[in-house]
């Protein structure tokens, strides 16, 4: 998961939850390049990808208003 994002930008943290994993970059535009460019790739395992924003954010957050997308 690292290897196929971190082409965005820098990932400040990966978390898994079942079959989600919430990918926190960080810079915004990073998330936004992610989510446009990875929705609907076909990864690895050969299952298709939903990329989006997950509406949640970061708990590493302090001033910054980056977001969490689901992959």
């Amino acid at each position: 998961m690292k290897d196929a994002f971190s082409k965005f930008g820098r990932i400040r943290e990966i978390v898994f939850k079942q079959t989600y994993a919430f990918i926190a970059f960080e810079g915004h535009e990073s998330a936004v390049d992610a989510v446009k460019d990875m929705d609907n790739k076909v990864f690895v395992n050969g299952e298709k990808l939903v990329v989006e924003q997950s509406g949640r954010e970061n708990s590493m957050n302090n001033e910054d208003t980056n977001l969490n997308y689901d992959c």
